[in-house]
């Protein structure tokens, strides 16, 4: 039988323990309560340990949720500290497992971790079934890509970061396809260059033409690539740019201003997928204000509205007159080292002058992995490894982490001793 002191005694043992847990309960409302804060109003979700983490883990960045199965991916492909380090790869590779294989043990052997792959090509055609309603309207389609739920599951198996290369306004099929969005001539008929391979061009004043491509990129995105890069994402220098008409409001837009609003559009579109956009721009932008509005490229204002830019500062395509302190006599070709490094530095400089409250894109050059031969007598050099670390390393003494080397043939075997092991 309990005593009065007895029952006292559990009493207090019973408001003991119910003050211990009020006090727990307090403490945990306030973490969670910090935790919502910190977090702008959002309770944080539960944390998956790093080696569980797979695409359908990741609730950053893209929804991956088009694919019915997801395959197993390295985390550090997604983070924003990954450093690209890529090569171009063509239709022709794509398409021929011996060829991807080959690509794919170049990045399982070397410091290469990306894949720039032609989706929208040179020729206006498209890489796999889109289910576009203009673009099947036109027979754009060629799918090289068969099956692109398995071409993106082969690459996240082997921790490749994807990029899609998309070819936006040079274009010899569509424009003639779909006049609407065209550059006319006077007579209102589609413009060509003319020539022995004559092309069109979209007119980047035509709102149709954005929608065109920017369907394209979203498909893209849906399939899992990372990162939307544009080429040729400008105007035209040929010779018979001269009877263009583009009419809409390029009497009162500028070309540079029309290439920024289409790069804003098309960061705003892609936005909610949560894919990097790029875009390839002319070296020589860098160096000549002349030339960026010539066609269209303002190098310092497109690096504040996209998220990578990739200037093609390739050492054969300056030409002779002491680029960057070099040799005035001698052809830029032979300059591989001094070339990306002086153009680099200058991009530098160039950023310079944006607010440090301002963020700029990531600059990522591409690089130079074939022989100008075409430049004839001794203008050019043969490249091989020795050249490619040059490159290289002219981009890293700049001040720059990111590079991706072009061979308009995929062909990269002769270049692998250039390059780190893994």
């Amino acid at each position: 039988m309990n005593t009065k002191k007895d029952k006292s005694e559990n009493k207090d043992k019973v408001a003991v323990t119910i003050k211990a847990i009020i006090i727990v309960l307090l403490a945990l409302s306030c973490i969670l309560a910090a935790t919502v804060v910190i977090n702008d109003g959002k309770i944080p979700e539960v944390l998956v340990p790093s080696d569980q983490v797979g695409v359908n883990n990741l609730d950053v960045h893209i929804d991956l949720s088009y694919y019915d199965q997801a395959p197993q991916v390295a985390q550090n492909l997604y983070e924003k500290a990954f450093k690209v380090k890529g090569v171009y790869v063509n239709p022709s590779a794509v398409s021929s497992t011996t060829r991807l294989d080959n690509l794919i043990n170049l990045a399982n052997t070397t410091e290469i971790n990306s894949f720039v792959i032609d989706i929208k090509d040179d020729n206006g055609k498209i890489a796999f079934d889109m289910d576009l309603e203009k673009v099947n309207a036109i027979g754009a389609e060629v799918n090289n890509i068969k099956d692109i739920n398995a071409l993106m599951d082969k690459l996240y198996a082997n921790n490749i970061y994807p990029i899609a290369r998309i070819v936006c306004f040079k274009d010899p099929f569509t424009p003639f396809q779909v006049q609407d969005i065209a550059i006319k001539t006077a007579n209102n008929a589609a413009w060509s260059s003319g020539g022995k391979n004559p092309y069109g061009w979209l007119n980047p004043y035509e709102k149709g033409s954005w929608e065109y491509i920017l369907n394209i990129a979203k498909e893209c995105a849906k399939v899992g690539f990372r990162e939307i890069q544009f080429d040729y994402v400008r105007f035209d220098t040929g010779q018979a740019t001269s009877t263009m008409v583009y009419g809409g409001e390029s009497d009162t837009i500028s070309k540079m201003d029309i290439i920024l609003q289409f790069l804003q559009y098309a960061k705003d579109e892609l936005e909610p997928l949560n894919v990097d956009l790029s875009a390839d721009v002319f070296g020589i932008v860098i160096l000549s204000d002349k030339d960026a509005a010539r066609i269209g490229q303002n190098y310092l204002e497109i690096c504040k509205v996209i998220d990578v830019i990739s200037p093609m500062v390739y050492p054969s395509h300056y030409g002779k007159g002491g680029y960057y302190g070099t040799d005035k006599e001698i052809h830029s070709d032979h300059f591989p080292y001094e070339i990306i490094y002086g153009s680099m530095k200058q991009s530098g400089e160039k950023l310079s002058e944006v607010s440090k409250d301002v963020k700029v894109a990531t600059v990522r050059p591409w690089l130079q992995a074939f022989t100008a031969s075409y430049l004839k007598g001794n203008n050019y050099i043969d490249y091989g490894p020795e050249e490619i670390r040059a490159q290289i390393q002219g981009t890293y003494d700049a001040g720059y982490e990111e590079w991706i080397l072009w061979n308009s043939g995929s062909q990269f075997d002769i270049f692998v001793d250039g390059l780190e092991s893994n």
